[in-house]
């Protein structure tokens, strides 16, 4: 068992983004880091893997085709509180409003395409440790 603000033994990654690339690369580099990694194509995938077994956290793209990142997330905070599932968006828009509608529906963190992989890295293990919430924020 951890302690506050140490990672799991063996975290689980859930990655949702329909571009085929952005999941690989996220997968080896997580996966390399010593992650457990699951990826999928779009939302309703992401909410299917996630009743089907626990994650510590998600990475979610929030332009996806069907059902896009924020409607996935809306329907994630149904039944995972953002202390109990951490979800960390991000997307290439420049769109205000989609932060401000993110941390609305609980999204733990936002961070804009493109973003280094030591920022992504920093915020997946900050929020594995210890998950806020973006809403506090913002």
């Amino acid at each position: 068992m951890s302690t506050p603000g140490e990672l799991p033994a063996k975290a689980s990654i859930l990655i949702a983004d329909d571009d085929a690339s952005n999941r690989e690369v996220l997968t080896y580099y997580l996966r390399r880091q010593g992650f457990d990694v699951h990826a999928v194509a779009d939302g309703e995938l992401a909410l299917d893997a996630i009743a089907a077994r626990q994650f510590s956290l998600v990475l979610l793209d929030v332009v996806m085709p069907g059902l896009d990142g924020l409607e996935a997330l809306r329907r994630i905070r149904v039944t995972h509180a953002a202390s109990e599932l951490p979800v960390i968006l991000f997307t290439g828009l420049d769109a205000p409003d989609a932060l401000v509608t993110a941390g609305e529906l609980g999204a733990n963190a936002w961070l804009a395409k493109p973003y280094q992989l030591a920022d992504l890295l920093a915020a997946v293990r900050g929020q594995i440790a210890s998950p806020t919430v973006l809403a506090r924020t913002v």
